[in-house]
């Protein structure tokens, strides 16, 4: 175990779950609801951009990516070398005020120490106007209720994670300007997936992933 990076044993097989035909399935949900808030703008920012898995689908002019792990800045600057790779911190980002027209934190503020400094230095380089697009593990899914399990037991990188609701975000960023969810099926579905998924917002099930906007003014 890695003490300083949860991550460092986990880099080289991360991206094999999408994959796999569930894996296949979540990427896909998570991406649509991205796409469809995600705005447009030349310099964009990714926060704890991991192995450069947005990158490759969200093109800007400009592309500037922070990853505290070494493991998986090295196999993201593999995968997006157009991108800036930085080795750094959420809350201590190594950036400009006022820089960047998007930043996007997916899937980040589950293993940050500083809930608050991350947001507010996210805040603090984007640009007047901008957006700032927050995706977090909805601590009231059923797939969250795993994670913790996990974590109960010491697997990485759960034993590490914090899990947060859209409630939580509205607390420390306000009203959000835009919303998503998604991933409603159960993390044992069975194929076909897209039922399973239907079926598990019919029931009223949380999505597994909360996605916001927050335009800066």
């Amino acid at each position: 175990m890695n003490l300083n990076d949860p991550f460092a044993n986990l880099a080289e097989s991360y991206d094999s779950w999408y994959e796999t035909p569930l894996g296949s399935f979540i990427i896909k949900e998570e991406e649509k609801i991205l796409r469809d808030l995600l705005p447009a703008g030349e310099k964009f920012l990714e926060v704890g951009a991991g192995t450069g898995w947005w990158l490759r689908r969200f093109r800007y002019s400009e592309v500037v990516a922070i990853e505290p792990s070494i493991r998986m800045l090295e196999i993201g600057k593999k995968n997006a070398p157009w991108a800036r790779w930085i080795c750094a911190r959420g809350e201590e980002l190594p950036l400009e005020n006022e820089s960047f027209d998007v930043v996007l934190l997916f899937t980040v503020l589950e293993f940050v120490q500083d809930v608050r400094k991350t947001l507010s230095e996210s805040m603090r380089v984007l640009k007047k106007n901008g957006i700032l697009i927050v995706g977090i593990l909805n601590a009231l899914s059923s797939w969250v209720a795993l994670y913790r399990r996990l974590g109960d037991k010491g697997t990485e990188p759960w034993n590490r994670a914090r899990f947060y609701t859209k409630e939580d975000l509205i607390e420390l960023l306000g009203m959000c300007e835009a919303e998503r969810e998604a991933i409603f099926l159960s993390p044992n579905a069975i194929p076909p997936f897209e039922e399973a998924d239907v079926a598990g917002r019919r029931a009223g099930n949380h999505g597994a992933i909360y996605v916001g906007s927050w335009r800066k003014y």
